[in-house]
């Protein structure tokens, strides 16, 4: 009779804590993550201050439009009223089908007689593959990140995307675009 009961107080036993073990755990990981997202929102927020230094620097990209039709690599232009003071404007694409993340892309020259800009941007994926192409002004922090980016994607031919940017990094204008 003494192991009939044994089993029966371990059967109480893991009825009663199986589940709280596992409500638990399912808690603390659900918690985890809600904490990540919310980690993740509050630098997506500081990166969507385009207001101070969109109206500060003017910058604009003109060269394409919402769904235009782009090749692998291109180059965008726009325009500009101020030069960022110790920053610089940088490209960046975002690939919304399936994948997230910032792929960092060029540095833009700036032409300061006619107030235009340029850089060279690649758009990865396939024909018919959407993207977003943002010019942000980028501060020594995000320099910092895209230029070890590229440094690290030159020697390993592998450029994963960067999950989330720098503080430092603002948006200044996008635009949608469409592989040919």
């Amino acid at each position: 009779m003494g192991a009939e009961v044994t089993t029966i107080i371990v059967a109480v036993i893991t009825a009663i804590i199986g589940p709280v073990v596992v409500y638990y755990f399912t808690y603390r990981r659900f918690e985890r993550e809600f904490e990540r997202q919310r980690e993740i929102n509050e630098l997506l927020q500081l990166q969507k201050k385009p207001k101070e230094e969109s109206l500060a620097t003017g910058i604009k990209i003109t060269s394409i439009r919402d769904d235009a039709k782009v090749d692998r690599f291109f180059t965008v232009s726009g325009t500009y009223k101020n030069t960022p003071s110790n920053k610089r404007l940088q490209l960046f694409v975002i690939a919304p089908k399936g994948e997230s993340g910032y792929w960092p892309q060029g540095v833009a020259t700036f032409d300061n007689g006619d107030k235009t800009w340029r850089a060279e941007v690649h758009v990865g994926g396939n024909s018919g593959d959407t993207a977003t192409i943002i010019a942000a002004v980028v501060g020594p922090e995000g320099q910092a990140l895209c230029n070890y980016y590229k440094k690290v994607g030159d020697k390993t031919q592998q450029w994963p995307s960067i999950d989330v940017l720098t503080s430092d990094i603002s948006e200044v204008d996008r635009v949608k675009v469409v592989r040919k």
